[in-house]
């Protein structure tokens, strides 16, 4: 279980894209506008975004997660799929036995 914590962690610390969109993105939006003087719904200005970066990267890890893997299995199929060379006509197209 150690071994594919660290695994995934490593992988995703190679993510740029990740670590730039969903990392780095949200602290900076946080540290630009944090300063700003307000209230809403009894809540400061700051306590608001910090909330909303949180939510805004963990949804966007979620789905960002979720999306490798049916990306790598579309490639895969592509790759070795039966169907890919020609005159595979699938199982009723031309050269599919008619029995």
């Amino acid at each position: 279980m150690i071994a594919f914590l660290r695994f995934e962690l490593v992988r995703t610390l190679r993510n740029v894209r990740f670590l730039v969109m969903l990392i780095a993105f949200p602290v900076l939006i946080y540290l630009i506008y944090a300063k700003q003087h307000g209230m809403s719904q009894g809540l400061t200005v700051a306590t608001l975004l910090l909330v909303s970066m949180a939510v805004y990267s963990g949804m966007g890890s979620a789905m960002f997660v979720a999306d490798q893997r049916p990306r790598l299995v579309r490639r895969e199929t592509r790759a070795g799929h039966p169907d890919d060379h020609p005159g595979a006509g699938g199982a009723h197209g031309a050269g599919s036995d008619p029995r």
